[in-house]
């Protein structure tokens, strides 16, 4: 079976294909991803060739941590979140292509989509699904990555394309759980049209993921591209409205760095407590004017935008007045001299 990444893991209960690392054999929750996680730690003697397992404290801060890994945003689903058409139509066929009649199951029966629940493609539960064994049903946000081994041997009961040879690989393992199939399409068997099936493919790759498509987007607003870049900007505000992220900018100023964080209320705090707040125009125009030669916006994960913003290290103490203070040799009461720096 293919190795699977412990990306995104939280909320996901027993690891591992088979559901075979599981809290459940120490007598705790099954769904308690944490215990899955530390029931790896014979792993460090039996594979890694350690002399010992870690400590109990150990390997719980590394069960915590690993909980905090997330999948990146999609590179193929479109910056402002759209979909495609065919894509649009691919989501449809999998929330509403009756799979079984019988049951009424659909896609989403079994790779459940729902965000909010931090399900991006599995109900976390075990099913056969016409396989050799039970497998725990898999997440979709890494789908677009197995792309790349090309063609397949001819099997019987499973749908076919182009079967020639078709160059050199650039994948050695594809879809499902053993990487044999070459293509999300191929995956399906005959149970929907050819028109149906490579629409739901095209869903399936652009499928959503814990961070939303523009998270980790940047552009430097300089004069020589200042109109040109004002429709990414508009963008990137756009989507930090719509929760999708935290919207930064950054610039150096007067020989000194600058740093800027977006409200909900779309009004820009700056690093430096005197200054004032700065409207959106007000904070483009300071390129215009020639306050600064570059301001670069970043849009960062939702939350993050205070610390990566105006206050790096979150002492309360944002990092401009943090940089003045220090230069100057003071430290307020409570505030470390390292911080300030």
């Amino acid at each position: 079976m293919t190795t699977q990444s412990i990306r995104g893991i939280r909320g996901h209960g027993s690891l591992h294909w088979r559901g075979d690392r599981t809290a459940a054999d120490q007598g705790e929750d099954p769904n308690d991803v944490v215990g899955a996680f530390k029931a790896f730690n014979p792993a460090f003697v039996s594979l890694m060739g350690r002399d010992s397992m870690l400590s109990d404290s150990e390997m719980q801060l590394f069960a915590e941590f690993a909980q905090q890994i997330s999948y990146p945003p999609n590179p193929i689903r479109s910056l402002d979140n759209s979909l495609t058409p065919d894509q649009k139509e691919g989501r449809d066929i999998y929330f509403n292509y009756r799979i079984r009649e019988v049951n009424n199951r659909t896609c989403n029966s079994c790779h459940r989509l729902d965000p909010e629940q931090g399900l991006f493609g599995t109900n976390t539960k075990i099913s056969n699904a016409g396989q050799s064994q039970q497998y725990k049903i898999p997440h979709f946000r890494n789908m677009y990555t197995k792309v790349g081994m090309f063609g397949r041997a001819i099997t019987d009961h499973i749908v076919h394309g182009d079967d020639q040879l078709m160059g050199d690989q650039i994948r050695g393992f594809g879809f499902l759980h053993n990487g044999a199939v070459d293509t999300v399409f191929r995956t399906l068997f005959p149970i929907m049209s050819v028109e149906q099936g490579r629409k739901l493919e095209q869903f399936i790759l652009a499928f959503d993921s814990n961070l939303a498509p523009i998270v980790g987007q940047q552009v430097t607003l300089t004069n020589s591209n200042f109109a040109r870049a004002q429709g990414r900007i508009d963008l990137m505000v756009e989507r930090a409205d719509a929760g999708e992220c935290d919207l930064i900018a950054k610039a150096r100023v007067d020989a000194h760095q600058r740093g800027w964080y977006r409200r909900g209320d779309g009004l820009f705090v700056s690093d430096l407590g005197k200054a004032s707040l700065s409207t959106d125009k007000q904070l483009r125009n300071m390129v215009a004017r020639g306050d600064t030669a570059a301001l670069t916006y970043t849009c960062t994960p939702p939350g993050s935008g205070v610390r990566m913003g105006v206050d790096r290290d979150l002492d309360g103490l944002f990092d401009s007045d943090a940089a003045v203070l220090s230069s100057v040799g003071r430290v307020l009461p409570g505030k470390s001299s390292m911080a300030a720096r």
